[in-house]
């Protein structure tokens, strides 16, 4: 359980010092007694670290760019169109009736948060938060699996037509170039809701996997604090769930040992990726998707909002995979892209309460009621963003 615990302390270390500094900003409300205290699985160095990305979430909260737009109808929308066209993300009449914040595609230059006209937090947008120290970790540990990269590229080009694997998206830089596919427990295909087809990743089960969690765990755990942050109600329901699967006996030590909140990890190594949407997430949930590497240029573009956002290593960026269409375009260099998220059909399976919107308020009710009040107000902050 060491894995688990530590994690834990560090994810609620975080949300205290961002309920401490919000409160602060804004003049919030006095909050109950919360604990800023190191702990003690906390070195220095990283209290800098999470110190600096709490700073740029505080940013992203208070800089909110508000859609035109109800998520839930727009959800509705997508619902009804074809599936070939829902699948690529791509539907001109969808745009049409939910339009893109500008009527040109914008490039986000700081932390932001898009909102819907309702406050639903659709997407955070945060170039270069993660700290060097550990963009160099995850670097590191994404080397040290590289043939495992190819391997798994390869096998799934053969078993699927899908797309992912295919070797004409993939650019190997210094030799490197795959993706693989890890969580501690989920379904195996077709055995969804069946507790004997709950499985863990076969690389987890190696020391080679092994190695890699243990060079990784505190970026894991700083993901699973910024969940925390970012979507509260999410990361109760995963954490619940991460509870449940450890209490299936040949999950325990996997789960335990498991680095994040999320339930399942991908790791893709010097891939282009075309518009789509993702299959497997949910419309509410937050996927968080971290770059880093040796490259010094890439873009990331959410369709649906009409934002471009600089993908330079430490980028990180948390949205619904299945609500919003994205792509990633080539990088200049190494780039190894980890996309953290939950599969839909795991809480459910355990008669979990689905996380349902982040919305404002959660953050509204830590401030000043006229710091609050500017924040529900829709505007247009144009210092952030260049137009192309």
């Amino acid at each position: 359980m060491q894995d688990a615990n530590r994690a834990d302390r560090i994810s609620e270390y975080m949300l205290s010092l961002f309920r401490s500094k919000l409160c602060a900003m804004t003049n919030g409300p006095p909050q109950p007694t919360i604990s800023l205290s190191r702990p003690s699985c906390v070195s220095k160095t990283l209290t800098r670290e999470i110190r600096s990305v709490v700073d740029g979430l505080v940013h992203a909260v208070l800089n909110p760019v508000h859609m035109s737009w109800d998520a839930e109808e727009y959800m509705a929308a997508q619902g009804k169109i074809s599936s070939h066209k829902r699948g690529a993300g791509l539907d001109e009449q969808l745009f049409a009736s939910f339009p893109p914040w500008a009527s040109e595609i914008v490039k986000v230059q700081s932390c932001r948060t898009a909102v819907d006209c309702n406050g639903r937090i659709l997407a955070w947008m945060l170039p270069r938060i993660l700290p060097r120290r550990l963009q160099d970790q995850l670097t590191h540990a994404t080397i040290i699996i590289k043939e495992a990269l190819h391997q798994n590229r390869v096998n799934q080009a053969r078993k699927s037509e899908s797309w992912r694997a295919s070797k004409y998206l993939f650019k190997p830089v210094n030799g490197i170039a795959g993706l693989i596919n890890m969580s501690p427990a989920w379904f195996m295909q077709g055995w969804a809701g069946n507790p004997d087809g709950l499985r863990t990743s076969h690389i987890l089960q190696t020391a080679l996997g092994q190695d890699w969690m243990e060079m990784t765990w505190q970026a894991g755990a700083l993901m699973s604090g910024m969940l925390h942050i970012m979507h509260p109600e999410q990361y109760s329901m995963a954490h619940a769930l991460q509870t449940r699967l450890r209490e299936i006996s040949r999950l325990r030590v996997p789960v335990s040992q498991w680095n994040s909140v999320f339930t399942a990890m991908s790791l893709i190594a010097n891939r282009t990726c075309p518009f789509h949407l993702d299959e497997e997430g949910h419309a509410h949930w937050y996927d968080l998707l971290c770059s880093v590497g040796d490259y010094k240029e890439a873009t990331m573009e959410l369709k649906t909002l009409g934002f471009q956002i600089p993908n330079p290593p430490g980028t990180i960026v948390a949205f619904s995979g299945t609500l919003i269409p994205h792509s990633v375009d080539s990088a200049d260099g190494s780039r190894f892209s980890h996309i953290f998220y939950m599969r839909k059909n795991l809480p459910p399976f355990f008669n979990l309460r689905l996380a349902g919107w982040m919305t404002q308020d959660y953050y509204t009710g830590l401030m000043g009621s006229q710091q609050a009040k500017d924040l529900k107000r829709l505007h247009r902050p144009r210092d952030a963003f260049v137009k192309y």
